[in-house]
């Protein structure tokens, strides 16, 4: 008994296997493109960030040194009493030294 073969329907199913196995070949290898693609972009993309923070860093170590020239400034300056309740006050020091001793 012989099975009558379509070979119609062979040569259709030969041609969709062929044409999913482009398609995948196809789409893998834009999807790797894409891929190289977001490496590259994120590569940059980081790069710019860290110059950015380093710049950022400077401006804020240049802004710390002047702070520190301020209060090295400030500690140096003699700055007046101030009187509260009979009691001379300091007001860099907080300390209160009693002007009337009794």
């Amino acid at each position: 008994m012989r099975i009558p073969i379509n070979w119609n329907a062979v040569t259709a199913v030969c041609a969709i296997v062929v044409a999913v196995f482009t398609a995948s070949g196809w789409l893998t290898d834009g999807l790797r493109e894409d891929i190289r693609d977001l490496r590259q972009e994120m590569r940059e993309e980081f790069a710019e960030m860290r110059q950015e923070m380093r710049e950022g860093f400077a401006e804020t170590r240049e802004d710390i040194e002047v702070l520190q020239q301020d209060v090295a400034f400030i500690k140096g300056r003699s700055l007046p009493d101030q009187t509260i309740n009979g009691n001379a006050q300091r007001s860099d020091s907080g300390k209160q030294v009693n002007m009337n001793p009794e």
